[in-house]
């Protein structure tokens, strides 16, 4: 039980990191003021823990 949800917990991670990273990748694209592609970054992180940290607790 515990090693399925040890597989579990490190594809959702995976899948996570993976999400940053094309967000960021997408973001840093765009030609629009730095500092609103920061706030923009930092909005979808900040999403991205409030669901995991949501999921942990179901």
């Amino acid at each position: 039980m515990k090693r399925r949800f040890k597989q579990r917990l490190a594809f959702i991670l995976l899948q996570l990191l993976g999400e940053f990273y094309n967000q960021d990748r997408i973001l840093r694209s765009q030609t629009n003021d730095g500092n609103n592609r920061d706030l923009e970054v930092n909005v979808i992180r900040q999403v991205w823990i409030f669901q995991y940290d949501h999921a942990k607790e179901r």
